[in-house]
């Protein structure tokens, strides 16, 4: 029976890794998610995530990327490694999960 019949194997498609610039894009639409409604102000934005969105970027563009939500979650971990539990590392965690959803 063809796959497309629903009987048989799915064929699965590696997705091509984003890049900075897919990254950029996203975090922008992101911010303007954000703002429209009314989650948060801009004021927020630049007060807390533009921040960790430096951050997450920053995680993004190193020489061997994360190909996954969870390595670029484990990656953003040890930033903060030395203050485990600290407040600023459940914000960068609670924004970049986020920004994933």
């Amino acid at each position: 029976m063809p796959a497309s019949a629903g009987g048989g194997s799915k064929l699965s498609v590696a997705a091509a890794p984003l890049s900075i610039e897919d990254w950029s894009e996203l975090i922008e639409a992101f911010r303007d998610y954000k703002l429209l409604s009314g989650e948060i102000k801009d004021s927020t934005w630049e007060r807390v995530y533009r921040h960790h969105m430096k951050h997450a970027l920053g995680a993004i563009a190193m020489p061997a990327p994360p190909q996954n939500a969870k390595q670029l979650l484990e990656g953003l971990a040890k930033i903060w490694a030395d203050k485990p539990g600290g407040r600023t590392r459940q914000i960068q965690m609670q924004c970049t999960t986020a920004l994933l959803r």
